[in-house]
C-alpha cells in the first residue's frame, strides 16, 4: 500500500477525535436509528418458525414454491428502498425525516399482513395478495432503512465511538432476529399478533423520529452551521470550540446548499470513487454469498433435515447471533476494521467446510446424537464468525470511506447489491439444498475463499483515518476528480505520500497554512460521519 495509508490523525483532528462523550441524547438518538435496524432483523426472520402454519392457513392452494417466492419480497422491496427511496429521500428531507416518513411502511405493510388472518377462510387468493404487498412494503422501509441507520449513526457518533456505535446497527437486527425468533414459537398458532407488532415497531419508530436529533452533517451542509455547533454540543457534550472543529470535519468535502448528490453513474465514471464503489458492494454482496440468510431465512427446515430439532436450532443460532455482535460491538474500535473483516471471513469458511463434513456424516450415518450436536457447534461458530466481522463491518465502512456528498448514493448502491442478492440466495437455496443436500454450504465456502483473498489484497483500514487518506491508501488521489470532491482544501492540501512521512509536528503547520487560506480552522478535516 502507498504510504499515505498509513497516516492517523494528527494535531486538531486527534484532539476533535478524543473529545466527546457518550450522553443520554447520544443514545437516545442512537436508539431512534435502531429501531428500524431490528425491524430489519425481525423481517428477515418473520417466517421462519411460523412459516408453515401460516401457509397452512392460507390453503392448499398455495405450493411450497409459491409462498418461498411470497417470503422473498422482502429483498424485493429492500432493493427498491435502498437503491430508489433512500438516496432521493434522505438528500431531500434528511436523515431524521426520512426515519419519519418511512415508518409509515411498517404501519401499512404490518396491517395488511394482519388482514391476512382475518381473510384466509373466506377468501384465501386475496389473504395471499394482501401479505404480498405487506411484505413487499415492509421490505421497501427496512431497504431504506439498511441504507440510512448506519449513516445517521456515524454521523452522530463521537469519533472514538463511532466503531462500537456502528457495530449497534447490527446489533439491532441480530436483536431482531432473536425475539421473532422466540415469539414465533410462543405465537405460531397466533400469527397474527407477530404481524402487529411489525406495526407497533413503525409507531415506535415515528415517534422517536419526533425527538432524536438531526444529523448535524445533514444540518452544516443544507440548512445553519450554527445549528450544527449546537447539535454536536448536545450530543457529545463538548465544548463550542470542540464542536466546530467536529462541523468542519463532517462538512469536508461536501456539496454546496442545494447542489444534488452524485448520481450512480457519476459515482462509477469518477476514477476516484470508482474503486472504492466496487469494494462497499463486494462487501455487502459478501454478507449474502456467505450463506449467513440460507440459516436465517430457513433455519427451521435446515436443522430439521440435519435431524435436529428445529426450534432449538433456530434460537441456538439467533442466540449466539446476538452474543457475538455484542462481542463486535466490544472489539471493533480495539482490533480495527480489516483485522476482523479478515478473521470473519476465514472462520465462516472453515466452518461452512466443518459444517458440509458433519452433514455428509449425518448423511452417511442417519440419527446420530452426536453428529447432530457436532452440527449444531459448526452452525454456532459460523455465525459467530459472521457477526464479528461480515455481519457489521460492511454497513461501516461505506460511511467511512466515502465524504457526505457521495456517501448516500455509495451507500444506497452497496446496500441495493445486498438485498439483490439477499433474494438470490432465498430464491436458489431452497432447490440448492435439494440439489446438492448435504453439500450444501460447498458453494458458499468457495465463494467466502475467493472474497478472502480479494479482501487481504484491496481491503483498507478505515479506523481513525481520513476518507482521503482511506482513499490514498488504495493508491487513489482525490485531486484526480475535483468535480466530485467539492471542497477545495482537499485539493490544495499536501501530496498524501509527503504528509505520510512526515512527523505530526511537520503537519500540522500545513494544515494550518491550508485552513488560513481556506478562511477558517480545520475546513480541510474530516472526522467521520458525513
Amino acid at each position: 500500500m502507498p504510504a499515505g495509508s498509513d497516516r492517523l490523525l494528527h494535531s486538531g483532528e486527534a484532539a476533535a477525535a478524543d473529545a466527546g462523550s457518550i450522553t443520554l441524547y447520544l443514545l437516545l438518538s442512537a436508539l431512534g436509528a435502531l429501531i428500524p435496524a431490528f425491524h430489519f432483523g425481525f423481517q428477515i426472520s418473520l417466517f421462519n418458525i411460523p412459516g408453515k402454519t401460516i401457509q397452512a392457513a392460507i390453503g392448499p392452494s398455495v405450493s411450497q414454491e409459491l409462498f418461498d417466492l411470497t417470503t422473498s419480497l422482502l429483498p424485493v422491496g429492500g432493493m427498491i428502498g435502498a437503491l430508489f427511496l433512500a438516496p432521493w429521500l434522505v438528500n431531500l428531507v434528511g436523515r431524521r425525516a426520512f426515519l419519519l416518513f418511512s415508518s409509515p411502511l411498517f404501519m401499512v405493510g404490518g396491517g395488511l399482513m394482519m388482514v391476512c388472518w382475518w381473510i384466509t377462510d373466506s377468501s384465501p387468493a386475496a389473504s395471499l395478495s394482501v401479505l404480498v404487498i405487506g411484505r413487499f412494503l415492509c421490505g421497501v422501509g427496512v431497504g431504506g432503512a439498511s441504507v440510512v441507520s448506519p449513516m445517521y449513526v456515524s454521523e452522530i457518533s463521537p469519533v472514538r465511538f463511532r466503531g462500537a456505535f456502528g457495530s449497534m446497527v447490527q446489533f439491532g437486527v441480530t436483536a431482531g432476529i432473536l425475539v421473532v425468533q422466540a415469539i414465533g414459537v410462543a405465537l405460531r398458532d397466533q400469527w397474527v399478533w407477530i404481524f402487529a407488532i411489525s406495526v407497533g415497531l413503525g409507531v415506535l419508530q415515528a415517534l422517536l423520529a419526533l425527538v432524536i436529533a438531526r444529523s448535524p452533517a445533514f444540518v452544516a451542509t443544507r440548512g445553519s452551521r450554527a445549528d450544527a455547533v449546537g447539535i454536536v454540543q448536545a450530543l457529545h457534550n463538548v465544548s463550542r470550540a470542540e464542536a466546530d472543529m467536529v462541523v468542519d470535519g463532517l462538512s469536508s468535502g461536501a456539496a454546496a446548499d442545494g447542489e444534488p448528490a452524485p448520481s450512480v453513474w457519476a459515482l462509477v465514471r469518477s476514477p476516484v470513487y470508482r474503486f472504492p464503489l466496487l469494494v462497499c458492494v463486494l462487501l455487502q454482496v459478501a454478507q449474502q454469498v456467505s450463506g449467513i440468510n440460507a440459516v436465517f431465512f430457513f433455519s427451521a427446515g435446515f436443522f430439521k433435515s440435519a435431524g435436529v430439532d428445529d426450534v432449538t436450532g433456530s434460537l441456538v443460532a439467533a442466540g449466539v447471533n446476538i452474543v457475538a455482535t455484542a462481542l463486535a460491538v466490544a472489539v471493533v474500535e480495539c482490533l480495527g476494521r480489516r483485522a476482523l473483516l479478515l478473521a470473519s471471513t476465514a472462520g465462516m469458511m472453515f466452518f461452512a467446510a466443518a459444517l458440509t463434513v458433519a452433514l455428509v456424516m449425518l448423511q452417511s450415518a442417519g440419527t446420530d446424537e452426536g453428529l447432530a450436536i457436532f452440527s449444531i457447534v459448526c452452525v454456532a461458530f459460523y455465525v459467530l464468525f459472521f457477526e464479528l466481522g461480515l455481519g457489521p463491518i460492511p454497513w461501516m465502512i461505506g460511511a467511512e470511506i466515502f465524504p457526505e456528498r457521495p456517501r448516500a448514493t455509495a451507500m444506497s448502491v452497496a446496500a441495493a447489491a445486498n438485498w439483490i442478492f439477499t433474494f438470490v440466495v432465498a430464491q436458489s437455496f431452497p432447490a440448492m439444498q435439494k440439489a446438492l443436500t448435504a453439500y450444501s454450504f460447498v458453494p458458499f465456502a468457495g465463494c467466502l475463499a475467493a472474497l478472502l483473498i480479494f479482501f487481504v489484497l484491496f481491503l483498507p483500514e478505515t479506523k481513525d483515518r481520513l476518507p482521503e487518506d482511506v482513499l490514498a491508501g488504495m493508491g487513489i488521489d482525490v485531486r484526480q476528480d475535483p468535480d466530485l470532491v467539492a471542497d477545495e482544501s482537499l485539493i490544495k492540501r499536501p501530496a498524501f505520500d509527503d504528509v505520510a512521512a512526515a512527523s505530526p509536528a511537520d503537519v500540522a503547520p500545513s494544515m494550518r497554512a491550508d485552513d488560513a487560506e481556506s478562511g477558517g480552522a480545520g475546513s480541510g478535516l474530516y472526522f467521520g460521519g458525513s
